[in-house]
């Protein structure tokens, strides 16, 4: 850092010393019995803490929790029921916490309070956000000779209409992107789509395809009020060269897909016989020009 510049307003460009959001993938991993598992085991381990140190005070002969009703000390098991009543800020006044014990029912209940809070937090969030496969992409992306253009497969695999969805695609080609303006749709429904950028001739393709050049696909919308976004990536080795999409645009079966039909998936994953992948076609192009009479007589002489 220079010297002359302080800290003060600094810290908005400061890089975290680790990564954030782990409680979010957390999240999005756990199930819904999972948190609830969570959360009932650390319940239980508290209340059994506690239980624990007031059941040893009664070997001390200075009980922690007063049974008001025999006007003695409370037993094990009684114990245990005002430790589950008092991290729930219940409180009934049959059993009363005395001495030392009035200390560990106020920790007892504060930690019952922050855990109940993490928990409701944990659900909103839950259910608040997309779910993490709301849109799958086809295995393969595709160049479309035909057309000239790159095109991708996806799904909406929710029960719902993605609405206002914003659509963009780019293409490393030579080391340098090819970005496209991002296209908006007012709606995806449940149909498998197939979606095309912008066209990018087949000789600049074959002149300029260069190793690690991607295709790359982003997506992000609405369902409901949560908003969602996927993003998929093709390296060369991942696209198929065919030479239109009208087996796929004719194939009944994406209108309204039944995602476990094993025709659907079969063209979902598109990949017709003998279909090379972008790099191999490029490849035997390249072979195919050096070949050509005009470089033939241009490398003899």
């Amino acid at each position: 850092m220079n010297p002359g510049i302080t800290a003060e307003g600094f810290a908005s460009h400061q890089l975290p010393k680790r990564r954030t959001g782990l409680h979010l993938k957390w999240l999005a991993r756990s199930s819904w019995f999972g948190i609830g598992v969570w959360g009932l085991v650390i319940y239980l381990v508290i209340v059994l803490l506690c239980s624990s140190i007031e059941c040893l005070s009664l070997w001390t002969g200075s009980p922690a929790v007063w049974d008001t009703a025999k006007n003695s000390a409370a037993g094990y098991s009684d114990i245990v029921y005002f430790n589950f009543i008092t991290i729930l800020t219940i409180g009934y006044g049959d059993l009363t916490p005395v001495h030392f014990g009035r200390w560990i029912s106020v920790l007892e209940a504060l930690f019952g309070l922050g855990i109940f809070g993490l928990l409701i937090s944990a659900v909103t969030v839950k259910i608040l956000a997309a779910p993490s496969n709301t849109m799958v992409f086809s295995r393969f992306a595709y160049y479309c000779l035909d057309e000239q253009r790159f095109m991708i497969i996806f799904v909406n695999t929710t029960r719902s209409l993605l609405e206002n969805v914003d659509i963009s695609s780019y293409v490393k080609l030579g080391g340098k992107w090819v970005v496209e303006v991002p296209r908006r749709t007012p709606f995806i429904g449940l149909t498998v789509w197939t979606f095309h950028m912008k066209a990018i001739e087949e000789r600049r393709i074959v002149a300029e395809l260069a190793d690690g050049d991607v295709f790359r696909c982003a997506l992000s919308g609405q369902i409901g009020s949560t908003t969602f976004s996927a993003t998929t990536e093709y390296y060369s080795e991942e696209i198929l060269v065919i030479k239109n999409r009208d087996e796929l645009t004719e194939f009944k079966g994406f209108t309204n897909a039944n995602l476990a039909s094993d025709d659907v998936v079969r063209m979902f994953h598109y990949q017709p016989e003998g279909s090379p992948s972008l790099v191999s076609f490029v490849s035997s192009r390249r072979k195919t020009e050096d070949r050509s009479p005009d470089k033939t007589e241009i490398n003899s002489i």
